[in-house]
């Protein structure tokens, strides 16, 4: 039986006086796959920057391993294992891409040998021949290539990756799921993919939360969440 590798409980944020998450709780096994959907405003990434301790003011409590992180600074819950994919990508433009690469090895939890270039490559063969292109000279959907790669590098407990296919052809989707899927099988890292894209969503993890005005109104495995027709309309249709 997998044990808890994250708990969220009871978790409310806040930016100044706009209350934004409202009792959060979630739980996250070691190695499992959970998709936290929900549409634009819906709460996902102010979630994400709770639990990296990155920006809103948060009550409750966060645990990984079993560990309190909540007054953790951000480069602290990184070197802890936490290591997040954000939205807008942000790779460095005016470097190369093995540079990106390396630039994240610093982030490397104690006791924990960083990927180095060559397995980076091996598990992202799209990256091999664009290592000394710079990130401004990468296409979007090499840039996301980019970024999932660079937060692997540290070899996290628990990648966190904010709509990694917004804005992605249906191609280069398909095969980021098949990249994501096949690496967490192999490094038995954790999933946490925020998304609105559900196909997208379901090839990747096993488990689903649904966010609407910062409120779990959801929770449970892919079969519940067919089994419930409703759902894509009340929470998820634009």
């Amino acid at each position: 039986m997998n044990s808890q590798l994250l708990e969220v409980k009871e978790c409310d944020a806040f930016y100044g006086e706009s209350h934004i998450l409202h009792s959060i709780s979630m739980e996250i096994e070691e190695g499992s796959g959970v998709a936290l959907l929900g549409r634009n405003g819906a709460g996902k990434s102010t979630l994400f920057k709770s639990i990296l301790g990155a920006g809103p003011t948060v009550t409750g409590d966060i645990r990984l391993r079993g560990r309190s992180i909540m007054h953790a600074a951000v480069h602290e819950r990184a070197l802890s294992g936490l290591s997040l994919v954000p939205e807008d990508r942000r790779i460095f433009p005016h470097i190369s891409v093995e540079e990106n690469l390396r630039f994240a090895q610093r982030a490397t939890r104690k006791g924990e040998t960083a990927l180095d270039i060559a397995e980076v490559v091996e598990r992202f063969p799209m990256l091999g021949g664009l290592l000394d292109r710079r990130g401004y000279q990468l296409s979007g959907g090499q840039q996301q290539m980019l970024a999932v790669a660079r937060g692997l590098v540290p070899r996290p407990l628990l990648l966190l990756l904010d709509e990694p296919a917004e804005g992605l052809a249906p191609l280069v989707v398909q095969e980021l799921s098949e990249q994501i899927a096949r690496i967490r099988k192999r490094e038995h890292v954790g999933l946490l993919l925020a998304e609105q894209n559900v196909g997208f969503a379901r090839q990747c993890t096993e488990f689903v939360y649904i966010i609407d005005s910062g409120r779990i109104v959801f929770r449970g495995d892919w079969s519940s969440f067919d089994a419930d027709a409703e759902l894509v309309n009340r929470y998820l249709a634009v």
